[in-house]
């Protein structure tokens, strides 16, 4: 059995969806806001923070495993992740995500899932493996 592509929208990222993360989780980053010396930054548009973007594989692995989702999923870690260009604030984000095919471990099932993020031009502005646990009773 070889691997299994999702693909998916992830949806726009507005301004009001940033600046609740960043009030959450404290980001206190000025790249994520508009700001007046916008010119002295290295991105010409405020952008969305990283680990926003690392947050949403939470949907990702949902919509991935679907109807056939197991009992749970456990997060047993991420891998490679990078950011290779910005997303900037009000961009739509789409993805990509690359399931291995399950591997027993200790009664429960060891996937590895490959994603990657777009945005609307079809650049990468995310990409990572996340190693997951799938278990729960057989149905």
């Amino acid at each position: 059995m070889g691997d299994t592509v999702h693909t998916g929208d992830l949806g726009v990222i507005d301004a009001a969806r940033v600046a609740e993360f960043l009030r959450i989780t404290g980001d206190r980053q000025w790249i994520h806001q508009p700001h007046e010396s916008q010119a002295d930054s290295p991105f010409p548009e405020p952008v969305v923070p990283g680990f926003l973007l690392v947050s949403l594989l939470s949907a990702v692995i949902d919509a991935v495993f679907g109807l056939d989702r197991p009992h749970y999923v456990i997060n047993g870690g991420l891998d490679a992740v990078r950011f290779p260009a910005p997303l900037t604030i009000g961009g739509r984000l789409s993805y990509s995500a690359t399931r291995t095919p399950g591997r027993p471990m200790g009664g429960r099932t060891f996937v590895e899932l490959r994603t990657e993020m777009f945005d609307a031009e079809a650049r990468t502005v995310f990409s990572g493996r996340s190693k997951l646990l799938l278990g729960g009773p057989e149905r």
